[in-house]
């Protein structure tokens, strides 16, 4: 005899009736991380409740975006408070809203020197500034490493033709 019950998926109230709807954010009831998101699991694989609430409530879910907050509020499940991001537009809200600082923030060069201003600074896919001249280089060296260990030093390559 199999299980009558249904999953979240398949009956979403059993999601909703643990959300404590007001006026502001709604607020997940259930079981919760330590650092405040909400976690459901289903057929023995845990959600985030804003990720799953987000799916219930919009019905398709990228597993390479982040659900985010525009709240900033973590058991928060309301589908108007959430939106989609990679994690380095989570990083740049949060950045944004001062609910993270870096001690990197505040540096206006790379430890070479080099300005992390115009087309020197890239922004990687983390969030985090590069310099694009320190980039280039080691990019430089690793290749001429990888370069020399494949083929041997140049000058082993002359006296080999000789």
């Amino acid at each position: 005899m199999g299980n009558s019950r249904l999953s979240v998926l398949e009956d979403p109230r059993r999601f909703w009736d643990r959300v404590l709807i007001g006026d502001g954010c709604w607020e997940w009831q259930g079981n919760r991380s330590e650092s405040g998101y909400g976690r459901v699991k289903i057929d023995g694989v845990r959600w985030q409740a804003p990720r799953l609430a987000y799916k219930l409530w919009h019905g398709r879910l990228a597993r390479d975006l982040f659900v985010c907050h525009a709240c900033d509020n973590p058991p928060c499940v309301r589908p108007d408070h959430l939106w989609l991001g990679t994690q380095a537009d989570n990083l740049r809200d949060a950045y944004a809203k001062g609910r993270k600082v870096s001690p990197q923030v505040n540096k206006t060069h790379c430890p070479a020197g080099h300005p992390y201003a115009g087309e020197n600074l890239v922004i990687a896919k983390s969030g985090q500034r590069v310099c694009r001249q320190c980039a280039r280089a080691h990019s430089r060296s690793v290749y001429w490493k990888n370069h020399v260990r494949q083929r041997g030093p140049y000058r082993n390559r002359i006296e080999d033709a000789e």
